[in-house]
């Protein structure tokens, strides 16, 4: 039995990663075979495709709390890590992951593994202790949750880590130097009903800083797929209030509608600035054109009047 915030939880199943591959493979092959894979015609407001009693498009953040008795109904998996560490997981979730994780090897080249997943009550507030210790209240609330509010919570999120073959790793402390290994990565979670949560840019909307190794869990292929091809958050897709307004408790909503009019702003003026180029570029093809024409004018007169009598 696994207990998180009090509440017991149903039956952990153990083993390792590799003794789980097969396994979980088999699973998300069958899960495929008998989805009904139909595309929703508006965004999903809650429904329980699997029969597992879980809303995989439950939307966790600043604003919107871990629903309750979720931890009662979600049934997972503990797996040892690379690292050698025991890491929970959704059942489901983590079938999917293995089946990008094979692809991701098998097609890339990379090796993935998860270094945090499903967290109780009690360790989600154990991180934003240290958080808050090592860099400030302010500074906290970027990078991790209060408890109730986590993602991980739902044991639907993931913090991966990739190894290449060279050896060399990613993980979440050398975003920027390895953002092209992350990029091949990214590419491929919507196939398997991830998204990448917390994209770069959005941190007016998400709450967060940008965090390439946390990918979430969907259980919906075509809502994964539309929410990465058009590079937006799960709380744009959902059409939900932005979490990044509960950043601040004063003036955290201005500050994040001038975030947001800032962005409209400069692409407006990028695009009046091209419009501009565009205009000035015509007219200087206007303008020497008509050069042209009068050169051309003044050469004919010039020979006329040399060959006249």
């Amino acid at each position: 039995m696994m207990v998180a915030a009090a509440l017991v939880l149903p039956v952990t199943v153990l083993g390792s990663e590799a003794e789980l591959l097969d396994e979980a493979w088999m699973d998300y092959e069958q899960a495929e075979e008998t989805q009904d894979w139909e595309e929703p015609e508006q965004a999903y407001e809650g429904q329980d495709w699997e029969g597992t009693g879980l809303d995989y498009m439950v939307l966790v953040n600043k604003l919107n709390p871990l629903p309750d008795g979720w931890e009662d109904t979600i049934e997972t998996v503990s797996v040892a890590n690379a690292e050698g560490y025991d890491v929970e997981v959704e059942a489901e979730t983590y079938a999917a992951f293995m089946a990008l994780k094979a692809d991701l090897e098998s097609e890339e080249g990379i090796i993935l593994g998860v270094s945090s997943a499903y967290r109780s009550t009690e360790q989600q507030q154990e991180i934003m202790n240290s958080y808050v210790e090592e860099y400030g209240a302010e500074e906290a609330k970027m990078l991790a949750a209060e408890p109730g509010y986590s993602e991980h919570q739902t044991g639907l999120a993931l913090d991966i880590y990739y190894i290449l073959a060279d050896g060399s790793e990613g993980d979440s402390e050398d975003a920027e130097a390895s953002s092209p290994v992350w990029e091949r990565i990214h590419a491929r979670l919507a196939d398997y009903g991830f998204i990448l949560r917390y994209p770069e840019g959005k941190e007016y909307i998400t709450g967060y800083a940008y965090e390439p190794w946390h990918i979430r869990y969907l259980d919906d292929i075509w809502a994964a797929e539309e929410i990465m091809a058009d590079d937006i958050t799960l709380e744009e897709y959902l059409g939900a209030e932005f979490a990044g307004d509960a950043v601040e408790e004063d003036g955290s909503k201005a500050d994040a509608e001038d975030e947001a009019d800032a962005v409209k702003a400069a692409d407006a003026e990028d695009e009046a600035d091209a419009a501009r180029a565009s205009d000035a570029e015509e007219a200087d093809a206007v303008n020497a054109a008509d050069a042209v024409d009068e050169t051309d004018a003044v050469k004919a007169e010039d020979a006329l009047e040399q060959v006249e009598p």
